[in-house]
C-alpha cells in the first residue's frame, strides 16, 4: 500500500497537531482537555470548533463543550460496539444534545479525514504508526480467514541501534530511523503496509503473501537495508545499519493478532541471537519445506573456519538447507560455508554463511547432518533455485 506523505496541503496546522495527540489510557476527558489547553493554549477548542463546524463560541464555553464531545464520542462507541469519527460525533451533539446546529455543515468532511489519518502516522519516518497497525493486523487476518489466503507479518528491528545513537547522537539515531523508514516504503509492493511499531521496531504486513514469498520480500528488505548509509543533517555518511527481522505466517503460526506477533517476535530473537542482520522464521521450517533427493551429478564440500574443506554425501536440499552424511562430526551451532556444485548442469553455488542445526551418528563412523543458509543473497538464491530446477517465488 503507498505509504500517505507525513503533511496534507490545505490543513491546518495547528489543528492536525491538535488532533493527533491521544488520550491516554484511563484518561478522564477533563484532564485530557487540559493536557491539550496546557500544549495549545486556551483558544484551541473554539478554534477547532469552529474549524470543524462554522459555530463560535467563547474560550470558556468551547472548552467545556469538548470535554461534553469527548465523552459523547466514548458513549457512541460504547452503543455502537465501534469507533465513531469526530466530525460524526460533533454533529450528534450539536444538533441531539446540546443544539447549536440546525442544518450541519460538513463542508471541512474531507480536511477532518485528512487530520485523522495523519493521525495514523509517525511523524519521522512517515510510515504508519502502532494504533494504525493494531487495527489493520485484525483486518487482515479476517481476510486472509475469509478469503482462504495466507498473510504475512514481519517484524524488523535495527541491530546495535543503542550503539548507534551512543556514537552518532539522537539527532544521528533519528537519521537512522527515517532511513528504514525510507527503505521500507521503497520496498513495499502496492499491498503491503509499512510499519513503526515503537522506538527501532518496525513491522509489515504483508497481505495475500505465503511464507516463502515473504521471505523473498524480507531478504530484499534486509539486503537493501545493509546496502544503504544514512547521512548527517550536512550529507555527510554515518555508518550502515542492519536489520534482523522476524516472519510469522497466517494460519502456520496462528489465526489471531497476539499469536502472530509472538510468533514472529520469537522469530526476531532467534535473528539477534544467530549473529543479527538475518531473517528468521519463529520455528525450524526448513524441516517442513519441499526437499528434493540430491542427484548424482551433486557434490557438497562443507569448509570450517580453520579445518580442511570435507566433501559430503548429499541425501537432499530445499530452499531452508541440505541434509548431507560426513565423515567427521558436526557439532550443532557451528558456523560454516558450503560449495554446492551440479556437474550435469554446470552450476556451481558458493554459500558463505551456513550452520549446522542438527547432527547424528549413522554406521560406519558417518554423521548425518542438517545445515541451513543464513542471509542468501538474492543471485544466491536465484543460484540455489536454479540447482533444485524449480521456478523462485514472485517478488512482485
Amino acid at each position: 500500500m503507498e505509504q500517505p506523505p507525513a503533511t496534507f496541503l490545505g490543513t491546518n496546522p495547528k489543528l492536525t497537531a491538535f488532533l493527533a495527540v491521544p488520550r491516554k489510557e484511563k484518561e478522564s476527558a477533563k484532564k485530557f482537555c487540559t493536557r491539550l489547553a496546557h500544549k495549545f493554549g486556551k483558544n484551541i477548542f473554539a478554534e477547532a470548533i469552529h474549524f470543524l463546524s462554522h459555530i463560535q463560541l467563547p474560550a470558556d464555553e468551547a472548552r467545556e463543550h469538548w470535554i461534553a464531545i469527548v465523552n459523547h464520542r466514548e458513549s457512541m462507541r460504547i452503543l455502537a460496539e465501534r469507533d465513531i469519527g469526530l466530525l460524526a460525533t460533533m454533529i450528534d451533539y450539536f444538533t441531539s444534545v446540546c443544539p447549536h446546529l440546525v442544518a450541519p455543515v460538513t463542508l471541512e468532511a474531507d480536511t477532518l479525514a485528512q487530520c485523522q489519518r495523519l493521525m495514523m502516522i509517525d511523524d519521522l519516518t512517515g510510515l504508519f504508526n502502532r494504533r494504525y497497525f493494531t487495527a489493520e493486523l485484525q483486518k487482515e487476518i479476517e481476510r486472509s480467514r475469509r478469503l482462504k489466503r495466507p498473510m504475512a507479518l514481519l517484524m524488523a528491528d535495527i541491530d546495535h541501534f543503542k550503539d548507534f545513537n551512543d556514537t552518532f547522537g539522537h539527532a544521528g539515531g533519528d537519521k537512522a530511523l527515517a532511513s528504514v523508514g525510507s527503505i521500507m516504503r521503497k520496498s513495499a509492493r502496492l499491498m503491503d503496509q509499512a510499519i513503526r511499531y515503537g522506538g527501532e521496531e518496525f513491522a509489515f504486513i504483508l497481505p495475500h503473501t505465503s511464507k516463502e514469498d515473504a521471505i523473498v520480500v524480507a531478504e530484499r528488505l534486509r539486503v537493501a537495508m545493509e546496502s544503504h548509509t544514512p547521512l548527517d543533517s550536512v550529507g555527510d555518511p554515518l555508518r550502515p545499519v542492519t536489520l534482523s527481522i522476524g516472519l510469522s505466517a497466517c494460519p502456520d503460526d496462528g489465526e489471531d493478532p497476539i499469536a502472530l506477533i509472538e510468533a514472529a517476535d520469537r522469530a526476531l530473537y532467534r535473528a539477534k541471537g544467530q549473529g543479527r542482520n538475518q531473517v528468521c522464521t519463529q520455528s525450524d521450517d526448513y524441516r517442513r519445506s519441499k526437499r528434493y533427493p540430491a542427484k548424482a551429478s551433486t557434490q557438497c564440500q562443507i569448509r570450517k573456519k580453520g579445518a580442511t574443506p570435507v566433501m559430503a554425501r548429499m541425501l537432499d536440499l530445499s530452499t531452508w538447507g541440505v541434509r548431507c552424511e560426513v565423515p567427521v562430526v558436526m557439532e550443532p551451532g557451528k558456523d560454516l560455508s558450503l560449495m554446492l556444485q551440479d556437474k550435469q548442469k554446470e552450476l556451481t553455488l558458493s554459500v558463505t554463511k551456513a550452520r549446522t542445526v542438527w547432527a547424528e551418528s549413522a554406521n560406519g563412523g558417518i554423521w548425518r547432518t542438517g545445515i541451513t543458509f543464513s542471509n542468501l543473497s538474492t543471485p544466491q538464491r536465484e543460484g540455489l533455485h536454479a540447482l533444485l530446477g524449480v521456478s523462485p517465488p514472485s517478488s512482485d
